[in-house]
């Protein structure tokens, strides 16, 4: 009798538990209420695909140089380590959609594991100095999100309905990317022989959650992607121009690979450049990013010169 009671009463006990802790279906939903910027950069920040951007910009450490160069200093391996310092959203309101650029604001250093004798170049076990650049940069993401109801609960009334590419770079006196050298577009072609062009990309939107916007470009696994980047230079010798892929946020096998100069012309002003390399698709399916750096020449082979960065991120699915 005794047990009889003692399981009814954990019964009502439970029963309260569960009660107390589920609010229109949902359990342990967080009840505090947000204001309408933080919850559009909450929503933003859960996002599968926004949250792939990071574990490729962030290299960690110096990555394996791949390509060759004939220079006076002889870098060996090259990578950025980024640390998140701020973030902050604007937005406009029209209707039932909301239009935000979210800027993420980060600290950087560029290391260049580098040899000043030619003949230990490309040899890592001869690394003679290694140096550290601190920078600062900026990233910007547009990003369109539409209301989905009308709650006390800013989390609920909104779903992110397309991302734009992000572009980033090195801040010059605090306000402005740097103009030293400047991406104008990126064409990659799909497995379905499908030719990408990209010239803006911040208003190149890729659906999240409504069909109205471009399909994110999708790979096929262990595939190999040719990548095109033409980019406005100041300097006349070969930029370092790469791409970094294959991270996300629970993936961390990130590849570095150096594009090629295909051609370069002197416009009066700025050297206008072509670079081709490839992305290859690892074997595990997800949604990833690719950023493609450019930096120019005297940034990766004079060890005073300051940095310098252009970055672009490019999303894409792998079936």
């Amino acid at each position: 009798m005794n047990s009889l009671k003692g399981k009814i009463i954990f019964s009502l006990f439970l029963t309260i538990v569960l009660f107390s802790g589920c609010k229109d279906g949902l359990i342990n939903e967080p009840d505090d209420k947000v204001s309408l910027d933080a919850a559009l950069m909450e929503i933003a920040d859960n996002d599968e695909t926004v949250a792939s951007f990071e574990p490729n910009y962030n290299e960690e450490d110096a990555l394996s140089f791949l390509g060759k160069t004939t220079t006076e200093i002889f870098p060996v391996r090259v990578g950025q380590r980024m640390r998140l310092t701020g973030r902050e959203i604007t937005r406009t309101i029209s209707g039932d959609s909301a239009y935000v650029q979210y800027t993420k604001s980060f600290s950087g250093v560029m290391l260049i594991a580098a040899s000043y004798d030619s003949l230990n170049s490309f040899d890592s076990t001869n690394i003679d100095t290694l140096i550290s650049k601190p920078f600062s940069a900026e990233v910007k993401i547009n990003m369109i999100f539409e209301r989905i109801a009308n709650t006390d609960n800013e989390r609920r009334n909104w779903k992110l309905a397309a991302i734009s590419l992000p572009e980033g770079g090195s801040i010059n006196n605090g306000t402005t990317f740097t103009s030293d050298i400047e991406i104008t577009s990126i064409t990659l072609t799909t497995p379905s022989g499908t030719i990408v062009n990209i010239t803006d990309p911040l208003n190149y939107f890729i659906n999240r959650q409504n069909s109205r916007y471009r399909e994110m470009p999708e790979f096929t696994r262990n595939g190999v992607i040719p990548v095109t980047v033409e980019l406005n230079s100041l300097y006349e010798s070969e930029d370092f121009v790469t791409v970094t892929h294959g991270a996300n946020k629970t993936f961390k096998n990130r590849i570095k690979r150096r594009l090629e100069l295909v051609s370069s012309t002197f416009n009066g002003n700025v050297y206008a450049k072509v670079y081709q390399g490839e992305i290859r698709v690892n074997a595990l399916g997800g949604l990833f990013f690719g950023i493609i750096n450019a930096v120019p020449h005297n940034v990766i082979f004079d060890d005073s010169a300051p940095v310098a960065i252009n970055s672009w991120g490019l999303p894409y699915r792998v079936q």
